[in-house]
């Protein structure tokens, strides 16, 4: 491998075509990326590469690009050769890739002696050039580290591992959970208001969410719930049948449930500030959920079924449901809504024990990155 020749090498961060580094469309993966970004002692020295925005968020070093080849490759691949060409054969920097295994093993084969991370936020066995045992391990021995959003992705990239790749290898996987800053200085004054922050689609489980609140709203008629979000995307510019028929069933609750569509991150924190309950109903193995983190960010009582990363946030300071079914969500929140005492309990879990700050993120991500720098020097 050609080594770092710079003793403060560039930190280039590339995105996903999907996301949007911007206020307006920010996805969770570019409100990482910015926190971080703004935390680290890396800061001065990170660029961003991503799709191009309106208006990016402020005080970044970010660089659109146009993706090459999309036409043929898809716009991931064309957005990791775009890339390749601004570097122009550099080796003094360090690109880091955002969840896309596939723009990570495009920049391998193309620039061999290119320093490469990968950060994981999903499942990489769904997901394109990490889906097999053999690809995951080439992956592994290509990066100078990869960093996984929960110890529950991290095992899911294992998995199959025990007859490829070295030991030594595996130590390259890091956790390193999604930060939330807390700008507040004490915990907020709550409503009676039942939060749901997501996608309107069926893995997030607001069908669950609306069902139970069918059973719970109406003997609590001073509470409100809020389901924020929107079955919208670039391609599809009008809501999805789910989402209208969830709609018009939530209807006969009158005003206690409200629907305000997608809103930009400053709106929606708003709204968890005031929010007594957060809920995380999904069907799917969620990775994380940076939702559930920025309930307990807020000092919110977070309820979520025990799928996937999330018994690694909640556990302690949450409450987690079993089963996954709308029987049991609507027992809990009857459960939050009713006792007091159990309602502040979570509120104060949630506030006191806080370990997600992004202070504390990005320390754990730059020591990796000084890491694998020292390691590139080394080598020099």
């Amino acid at each position: 491998m050609v080594p770092v020749a710079s003793e403060k090498p560039e930190i280039l961060i590339l995105l996903p075509h999907g996301e949007q580094f911007g206020p307006e469309r920010a996805g969770a993966i570019a409100l990482h990326v910015r926190d971080v970004t703004r935390a680290s002692r890396f800061r001065d020295r990170t660029r961003i590469f991503g799709t191009a925005v309106a208006r990016p968020f402020e005080g970044f070093d970010f660089h659109p690009l146009q993706p090459a080849w999309h036409g043929l490759r898809g716009r991931n691949i064309g957005l990791a050769e775009q890339l390749l060409r601004w570097v122009r054969g550099r080796r003094d920097l360090l690109v880091e890739v955002y969840n896309r295994p596939n723009m990570f093993a495009h920049l391998a084969a193309r620039a061999p002696d290119l320093p490469l991370t990968l950060r994981l936020s999903n499942d990489p066995r769904s997901m394109r050039a990490a889906r097999t045992a053999p690809e995951r391990a080439r992956m592994l021995a290509r990066a100078q580290a990869i960093f996984c959003v929960s110890d529950f992705i991290r095992q899911r990239f294992l998995e199959g591992l025990e007859r490829h790749g070295q030991e030594s290898d595996r130590q390259k996987l890091q956790v390193t959970f999604n930060g939330i800053p807390r700008t507040l200085a004490a915990a907020p004054e709550k409503k009676p208001l039942i939060l749901f922050v997501g996608r309107i689609i069926a893995a997030k489980g607001v069908a669950d969410l609306v069902a139970a609140l069918e059973r719970v709203l109406p003997r609590h008629p001073g509470w409100q719930a809020e389901i924020v979000g929107t079955s919208l995307t670039r391609r599809k510019r009008e809501p999805t049948d789910f989402e209208i028929a969830l709609r018009e069933r939530s209807a006969h609750l009158g005003g206690q449930v409200r629907w305000p569509g997608y809103l930009p991150n400053e709106e929606v924190m708003a709204r968890y500030r005031r929010a007594a309950i957060v809920v995380v109903p999904s069907l799917w193995d969620e990775p994380l959920a940076r939702t559930a983190i920025e309930g307990l960010a807020n000092g919110c009582a977070v309820l979520a079924y025990a799928k996937g990363g999330l018994p690694e946030v909640l556990r302690g300071r949450g409450l987690l449901i079993e089963p996954a079914a709308p029987e049991a969500l609507a027992l809990a929140l009857e459960r939050a809504i009713s006792d007091n005492g159990l309602r502040a309990r979570l509120q104060g879990e949630a506030w006191h024990d806080y370990p997600f700050g992004i202070e504390a993120l990005a320390a754990r991500v730059d020591a990796v990155r000084e890491r694998v720098l020292a390691g590139l020097r080394k080598a020099a």
